[in-house]
Order: C-alpha cells, then sequence, then structure tokens
C-alpha cells in the first residue's frame, strides 16, 4: 500500500510535465485510491478498528462528497 501511495501521485503528475498540473484533480484520483484500498480491505483487515462495512461506506461518501469539489484550474 505504501508503496503504490508513494507512486500514485507522482505516476499523476508525469502527464502534467507540459503545462500546469492539476493538483485538485491529482489529489482526488490520489484519495480515491487510499479509499479504494480501505474498501478492499487487505492491508487494513489487521487493525482492531477495521469493519468492512467501513470501507463501503467510505467508498459511498468519498463518491458523494468529490463532486462538490469546484478545482481552480478549470475556472481558469
Amino acid at each position: 500500500l505504501y508503496l503504490m501511495l508513494h507512486l500514485a501521485f507522482p505516476y499523476l503528475c508525469r502527464p502534467a510535465r507540459t503545462k500546469p498540473p492539476a493538483v485538485t484533480q491529482i489529489v482526488v484520483s490520489t484519495g480515491a485510491f487510499v479509499v479504494w484500498v480501505f474498501a478492499l480491505g487487505e492491508p487494513f483487515s489487521s487493525l482492531a478498528f477495521y469493519r468492512p462495512v467501513y470501507g463501503s461506506l467510505l467508498l459511498i461518501l468519498y463518491n458523494i462528497i468529490i463532486p462538490l469539489f469546484n478545482p481552480s484550474e478549470l475556472n481558469s
């Protein structure tokens, strides 16, 4: 998980080298990766607080909340 998380952000920034990066989109995409892995449960299943329903609820909430962000990169 940690290796993939450290690789996700630079990987998403790579295509943006020719123009200013869409930072909000990159942060949302990286957050989506973390939420997706949490919903799968495998690295977190050994933690005492983890229940599979938490991953499902977080996945639903993340998908509901993300459209509320209006990145300034799109408005310019």
